[in-house]
């Protein structure tokens, strides 16, 4: 929470604590910046003010945890400590990327391949390599989707002894990894769009997911749910 120069919490014009993080970001702001210059940016294939409209996002989001050189908070902030979801999140990054790392490591693999046949002019091999990437990223994801969907709990034993946190993680983990199954898609095609050296493509497949669907989700969906804490899952 950022706080007041007597140490008392700020609010904001409604009566509610003013958050550092989760970031405080505004959000309609934000893809209001960002909508034209993306679709700009689509329609041309080029970068057409996309990066600066991010950056300035970021910066207004990060403007509540910034440091000085020494390693001092700029704005007093009070960090409260959470049992259950600060470090549950933890685990659930975890076991994520745990999961994710085999997938990361075949698509990047198969970018050389891409690369070097898309220069030499061979697109047959090119669309080979994709087809096989899409295939075999999309089989394992919806592999390690179903295993998470039927036995979380053995995924949440890997990284901690204490039973109510599994308990806690299987439920959590099942909601926090319910898309899991298409990820497979997203991957395959943004690395193949970053080995043909279409960045923005790639930069526009990932925008779309995490700020265009996931930043905005993140703070509908518990104002929607009993339960705030699966909401942002």
């Amino acid at each position: 929470y950022l706080l007041n120069e007597d140490g008392t919490r700020m609010t904001d014009s409604n009566g509610d604590y003013i958050t550092g993080w989760p970031l405080e970001i505004d959000v309609m702001g934000l893809l209001k910046e960002a909508l034209v210059p993306l679709l700009m940016s689509a329609a041309t294939r080029s970068d057409a003010g996309l990066t600066d409209a991010m950056r300035k996002g970021a910066y207004e989001g990060l403007y509540a945890i910034h440091k000085d050189p020494q390693g001092n908070y700029l704005t007093p902030v009070e960090v409260p400590c959470y049992e259950y979801p600060m470090s549950e999140m933890t685990e659930e990054l975890r076991e994520y990327y745990f999961k994710m790392l085999p997938l990361q490591g075949l698509a990047q693999g198969a970018q050389p391949i891409m690369s070097f046949n898309y220069g030499a002019g061979n697109a047959e091999r090119v669309r080979k390599t994709f087809r096989l990437l899409l295939i075999i990223s999309l089989s394992y994801s919806l592999v390690i989707w179903a295993a998470i969907m039927l036995v979380p709990q053995m995924f949440a034993g890997i990284f901690t002894p204490d039973m109510a946190m599994r308990e806690f993680t299987a439920k959590a983990l099942r909601i926090y990894c319910a898309g899991l199954g298409i990820f497979g898609i997203q991957i395959a095609c943004q690395m193949t769009f970053t080995s043909l050296g279409k960045a923005l493509s790639s930069i526009i497949v990932a925008v779309v997911r995490k700020f265009v669907l996931l930043l905005p989700l993140i703070f509908i969906m518990p104002a929607l749910m009993a339960d705030k804490t699966i909401g942002v899952y």
